[in-house]
């Protein structure tokens, strides 16, 4: 009986955990001389491009590799290469070109 209500215990805590969602960061990229700054936040399901005007974008589809998201007003989508650190932009499935190559920000 008492080994019943461990596995209970140990099933709730474990189905309690967000250990399979991914934490929120941030990247600084460069475009030209202009410094984007990039906000994945996983608990809204969105991305924030900070530049001189603010975008958000809806994320898709998340692995360990990489991460796609997109504007509700245009057919293309962004990856994050995880990998690399670089964006790209898929605008159909012959033409990918990378925008920005990034680096976590220092503190």
């Amino acid at each position: 009986m008492r080994l019943i209500a461990l596995l209970g215990v140990l099933f709730v805590l474990a189905s309690c955990s967000d250990s399979d969602t991914p934490e929120n960061f941030g990247l600084s990229c460069y475009e030209a001389d202009e410094l984007i700054f990039w906000e994945f936040d996983f608990d809204k399901n969105i991305v924030i491009r900070n530049a001189t005007i603010d975008f958000e974008y809806s994320i898709t589809e998340v692995s360990p590799i990489k991460i796609l998201f997109k504007a509700s007003m245009y057919d293309y989508t962004y990856v994050l290469d995880r990998v690399n650190l670089t964006i790209e932009i898929i605008y159909s499935p012959d033409t990918t070109i990378t925008l920005f190559k990034c680096k976590p920000p220092q503190v």
